[in-house]
């Protein structure tokens, strides 16, 4: 409910002098402002869900929500693929409730994009009967937390091929760029790339890992790619000028902060005296403007 909306509404029908129609639409307007307002300690939605193509539903995840990251949602003939990275228990739960909202199919298998090293609250929160899919780099950062896994897991080097039906799900580890053991996914029948957190569209994201110079050469990379439509990591879906667009910020960036280096100034200058134009910033950034700078200076400064 919002704040005082029941007390208002019947206060001012008590007040109100005027005949009995007029205060049945004000008992009516009552009634409709309690049903419509949100619940208390109802949690709001993680995810909206976006159609990209047929049989293909990006799971959106709040830039201000506690979700990290979007999801991908590929549903073949038999089953339900899921590909994405940082899944908490609430997450994995909301992902499940929207695919049984949109196919009766089950839930096989979770493409884990990349697991930081670190990280024992997210990617654990799916059930025994998914096998997760990822890089041999993720799943030894896996491995490394504390937390017991208890579902099969699927690792490889560089590149799997997955085929079932008519879908063919190419999956290439992308690295050292936006974090070690990264991969992407890519569905050549439908020209649709999930980028995950390799690129963000027009919002803002931390980037506290990789490697700077290494992540604009992925990005170079997928721009090679025939796509129609990009699922980024952060942002709603996009295409391959978003992919690019993105790319264009990551450099403005980077090339600020060796400004700074060359200068001499240490990190703690370069968080303050940072500027790019107002154009080139992307939504949220300020909220995550400090941690981003401080890892792409250290970065940058051992690779000089």
């Amino acid at each position: 409910m919002w704040p005082g909306s029941g007390t208002t509404s019947t206060t001012a029908m008590r007040n109100c002098n005027c005949n009995g129609a007029t205060r049945v639409r004000l008992l009516l307007a009552a009634l409709l402002l309690l049903l419509f307002s949100p619940a208390a300690g109802v949690a709001a939605p993680l995810y909206s869900v976006t159609k990209v193509d047929e049989r293909l539903y990006a799971a959106i995840a709040d830039p201000r929500g506690e979700a990290a990251s979007n999801a991908f949602i590929i549903i073949t003939p038999t089953s339900v693929t899921v590909a994405g990275a940082h899944f908490t228990p609430a997450g994995a739960a909301e992902i499940t409730r929207i695919i049984a909202a949109i196919t009766p199919l089950p839930l096989r298998s979770v493409i884990l994009t990349h697991h930081h090293q670190e990280s024992p609250a997210v990617d654990f929160g799916f059930p025994p009967t998914v096998e997760l899919i990822t890089s041999a780099r993720s799943w030894s950062n896996l491995k490394g937390e504390k937390q017991q896994l208890n579902n099969q897991v699927i690792s490889f080097e560089k590149v799997m091929t997955i085929v079932g039906g008519k879908q063919t799900i190419l999956l290439t580890v992308m690295e050292p760029g936006y974090t070690a053991g990264n991969l992407v996914v890519y569905l050549p029948e439908q020209a649709v790339l999930f980028a995950s957190d390799l690129a963000y569209n027009n919002v803002a994201g931390v980037m506290d890992d990789g490697h700077p110079r290494g992540w604009v050469q992925d990005l170079l990379q997928l721009e090679n790619l025939v796509v129609t439509k990009v699922v980024p990591g952060r942002g709603n879906v996009t295409d391959g000028a978003g992919l690019q667009r993105f790319r264009f910020f990551l450099q403005d960036f980077f090339t600020e902060i060796m400004g700074h280096l060359e200068r001499g100034e240490s990190a703690e200058e370069t968080v303050r005296l940072f500027h790019l134009p107002p154009e080139k910033i992307p939504p949220l950034f300020p909220l995550v403007q400090r941690k981003s700078i401080e890892w792409a200076w250290r970065e940058l400064q051992e690779q000089r």
